[in-house]
């Protein structure tokens, strides 16, 4: 009888829960939540030498933050520190290879003696090389898995014990539609963004269960298609190509709103409803209707 009891009480409490839920989503899509400041804050972007990294890093110091940058490319880190410096923004630029765990760990135990402990971490940094899976090297699989994924877990590793510690901070996951969605040329990387989605999905519930963290807050960043050179040939009849610098802003908003999920674009999200509720093969029809096509070559974003 006390098993029924709890049952019934346990199903009314989860009903009341996903209602309050919805209701909130609702609230939010007409009044967006207040953005928080990051003033004085210690925010490290990795990948920032050029792409929405750069672009990120740019908004972040508009905002007061003390920005760090990593990037594997010491000239384009160089040319977005000076970017940074040029606005009168506070930066703090190192050269790091994030798919090795030792230059991760080295670089991150500068930044906390040169800067100080890291409020936001944005795992920005990514690879794409574009080629048929059979056509790819083993290295080259290797090195997206490395950049794309394993990066993610060195970075999140050295920086998020501060954050349980201090009860506060915030890491994000730049992720990709790829991260839903299966693509021709992609599946490597589709693989490394599946990976990286049910990464910030599976901390989420670790935070909250293990390490009482709920105020450490998280977000992860679904983007379509962005001009940054890390796609080329790229061909589409519905979804928009955005710009570098629309989606920077558009994330770096987000995150001081601490919002959950970003799509860029928002449409995006009715795609995933879609591919989760039509049979797969209906699924994989709708996608030829949309004709999106890869054709590229990656590098380090």
């Amino acid at each position: 009888m006390n098993f029924i009891l709890e049952f019934f009480v346990d199903l009314i409490t989860l009903i009341l829960k996903i209602n309050w839920y919805f209701l909130e989503v609702v609230f939010q899509l007409i009044i967006a939540p207040p953005r928080k400041s990051v003033e004085g804050q210690v925010v490290l972007v990795t990948g920032a030498g050029h792409g929405i990294g750069r672009v990120m890093a740019r908004k972040f110091a508009e905002q007061k933050a003390r920005v760090v940058i990593w990037d594997i490319n010491e000239a384009g880190n160089s040319r977005t520190a000076k970017e940074i410096q040029t606005i009168g923004g506070e930066v703090h630029a190192y050269t790091v290879d994030v798919s090795k765990k030792e230059k991760v760990y080295d670089a991150a135990a500068r930044v906390k003696k040169d800067v100080g402990k890291v409020d936001i971490l944005v795992n920005n940094a990514g690879i794409l090389i574009g080629e048929l899976l059979l056509e790819l090297t083993d290295n080259q699989i290797q090195r997206v898995m490395d950049i794309n994924v394993m990066a993610h877990f060195w970075t999140i590793r050295a920086f998020l014990p501060d954050m349980i510690s201090n009860k506060s901070g915030h890491v994000v996951t730049i992720s990709s539609a790829s991260g839903y969605f299966g693509k021709n040329f992609l599946v490597d990387y589709t693989a490394s963004k599946f990976a990286v989605t049910g990464l910030d999905e599976a901390l989420e519930v670790e935070l909250i269960k293990n390490y009482n963290s709920p105020n450490v807050q998280q977000t992860i960043v679904h983007p379509f298609v962005i001009q940054t050179g890390l796609v080329h040939g790229f061909t589409s009849r519905f979804m928009p190509i955005v710009d570098e610098d629309y989606a920077g802003e558009t994330i770096v908003d987000g995150i001081l709103r601490n919002k959950r999920k970003i799509f860029i674009p928002k449409d995006l999200r009715l795609s995933i409803i879609v591919k989760y509720i039509f049979p797969h093969k209906s699924y994989l029809a709708i996608a030829d209707f949309f004709k999106s096509e890869t054709c590229s070559q990656g590098k380090q974003d």
